[in-house]
């Protein structure tokens, strides 16, 4: 407090005093009085607002807290932005070992090859597996990505086992019905298993 204050305040407590000793006194003087006290209290207000601006400060500690919130949030983004790049690169990591393992077991050479074994073999669940060949596979679910491989095997097998039958290639590649393999190849190359093998025996290399 300053001293421009107590002494404010020590003349209105002399004001005060003055004003309870003598009734008969203060009575005539009643409207000087007042209008002294008046004007203390005026001054002593615009003393206290000069020296604790409340709202002006309120003003600066709200808009202080409003830029700490922002930066907060700020902050939090970049810490969510790191995090989703992270959980995204396991994820491509984690698919490519799922992927490598398949084909180095050639696990879709089985016919009964699907989501079920790769989730015994990742401890995954299948909507996570679902998830893993959509986003990284390329495809839209699993059967194609199944199918893809079997017809890249077939595309193989038929450079370099020119004498095999297409039964037996799709046997090999895991399918069961010539139908169902002239379908998938077909899909997946454009042409059909027979249109593949002329390309070869015509010197193209098939390509």
């Amino acid at each position: 407090m300053t001293t421009v204050t107590i002494i404010v305040f020590a003349l209105m407590g002399v004001a005060i005093v003055l004003l309870g000793a003598d009734c008969s006194r203060q009575r005539r003087r009643n409207g000087v009085l007042h209008e002294v006290i008046g004007d203390l209290r005026r001054q002593l207000d615009t003393l206290s607002y000069a020296a604790y601006p409340v709202a002006a400060d309120g003003d600066a500690a709200d808009d202080a807290a409003a830029a700490d919130a922002g930066g907060d949030a700020a902050d939090d983004a970049a810490t969510d932005g790191a995090d989703g790049d992270a959980a995204t690169d396991e994820d491509a990591v984690l698919f490519a070992a799922i992927d490598r393992q398949i084909d180095e077991g050639q696990l879709f050479l089985d016919p009964n090859f699907g989501r079920d074994r790769i989730c015994r073999l990742t401890g995954l669940s299948k909507e996570r597996v679902g998830q893993l060949i959509k986003r990284y596979g390329g495809v839209g679910n699993l059967q194609v990505y199944v199918n893809r491989k079997r017809a890249a095997y077939a595309k193989g097998l038929m450079r370099s086992h020119v004498n095999y039958t297409m039964e037996a290639i799709a046997h090999e590649c895991g399918i069961g019905n010539l139908s169902t393999f002239y379908r998938i190849f077909k899909q997946v190359f454009g042409v059909s298993p027979a249109e593949f093998r002329r390309s070869l025996a015509d010197g193209d290399g098939g390509e």
